[in-house]
């Protein structure tokens, strides 16, 4: 767990990976993909925001190598809290 959020692009676990779509008319839209047909991708952002994008909107779709947990987040805490995080985390682990 330290691992995880000392070097949180280390490995991302599947159901966390974030995806970067980018649209014909520039914008770009990231977040978890929550689905995916031939006709329509869904995206679900940081916010929890849930976007419908179209495929024929999409000029690229791909997997982002980057965490959705902050880099440096770790930075912000002290050592008595990065210990009471992980023994908060442990004890949701069935």
């Amino acid at each position: 767990m330290f691992e995880s959020i000392l070097y949180p692009n280390a490995g991302i676990s599947h159901n966390y990976e974030s995806y970067i779509a980018v649209l014909h008319d520039g914008n770009i839209v990231t977040g978890l993909l929550v689905s995916k047909t031939d006709d329509l991708v869904v995206i679900k952002n940081q916010e929890g925001v849930v976007r419908n994008i179209q495929q024929s909107e999409i000029e690229e779709l791909s997997k982002s190598p980057i965490s959705l947990m902050p880099s440096d987040l770790y930075k912000t805490m002290t050592q008595q809290q990065m210990v009471d995080v992980i023994e908060y985390l442990t004890t949701l682990k069935n």
